[in-house]
């Protein structure tokens, strides 16, 4: 029969005894992973993590860079991942910040049109896929039915839908 794991979170303001208990779980023979070290190892200076944000995210995502978050001196500031990466490469941050980024706006469909979805499954049919295929994959993309872009595919190629 295999042994039970148990997880124990420990959780407290500066000098609880965190660190001291934790090291009490290690002499133990217990596995410890220690968030703030983690949190520490992810955050180091000489990662480019704004600068790998903006080129997965686009330079002009907007985000709100905040320290100090829930204390007395908490500060944010609103700008964009292009300019925070910019500005903490002259001035490098100090401390512990937390990011947060914008969502992905949500496209509606009125802004986008058949035709497009149509150009994108051509392209698509161009590269080698089938024309169902396609058309299923600007179906996905535009938020139009496969049925219309199909159909009008066919009716570029002179074709009629069977």
């Amino acid at each position: 029969m295999a042994a039970k794991s148990i997880v124990i979170g420990l959780t407290g303001p500066t000098g609880a005894g965190k660190s001291t208990v934790s090291r009490a779980f290690v002499d133990r023979g217990c596995a410890v992973i220690d968030a703030d070290q983690v949190a520490r190892e992810v955050s180091r200076s000489d990662r480019d993590c704004l600068r790998e944000l903006a080129e997965a995210f686009g330079k002009e995502r907007p985000v709100a860079l905040v320290k100090e978050l829930t204390k007395l001196h908490e500060r944010v500031v609103r700008t964009t991942l292009g300019e925070a990466a910019e500005y903490f490469v002259q001035e490098p941050p100090k401390g512990e910040f937390v990011l947060i980024l914008e969502g992905k706006k949500e496209e509606k469909r009125g802004e986008r049109s058949l035709e497009g979805a149509v150009s994108l499954a051509r392209e698509l049919s161009g590269g080698g896929m089938s024309l169902s295929e396609a058309a299923r994959t600007a179906a996905q993309r535009s938020g139009f039915r496969k049925g219309e872009i199909y159909k009008a595919l066919l009716e570029d190629n002179g074709e009629e839908k069977p």
